[in-house]
């Protein structure tokens, strides 16, 4: 499986570039690494997402709910059109990971 990649530069936004197949493999790495993350600025790159499960939206939506509670950024930039079409299929709006910076 292709794991997602962290760009751990020395800026406080740290970037993730999400995997081809975001399916229930890519499940408990990706929860992994949001919780790696847990208090950091975070942007999901979803530019070569092919698709998108239920598993790993719903830890996207928990990702952003909490980054949000917490008042961290927490947002998904170049969205492919397989993700936006995956989001639109089971019924969430793209606007849900938009670039809302909290802080």
């Amino acid at each position: 499986m292709e794991e997602a990649m962290i760009d751990d530069s020395s800026t406080d936004l740290q970037t993730v570039v999400l995997p081809d197949n975001l399916d229930l493999t890519a499940a408990l790495p990706l929860m992994e690494q949001l919780r790696f993350l847990h208090g950091k600025d975070v942007c999901l790159d979803a530019s070569d997402v092919s698709r998108i499960g239920g598993q790993c939206l719903q830890i996207l939506l928990a990702g952003a709910q909490t980054w949000a509670n917490e008042e961290n950024s927490f947002f998904i930039v170049n969205p492919s059109t397989a993700f936006s079409d995956g989001l639109e299929t089971m019924g969430v709006p793209a606007t849900t990971f938009a670039n809302t910076e909290m802080n």
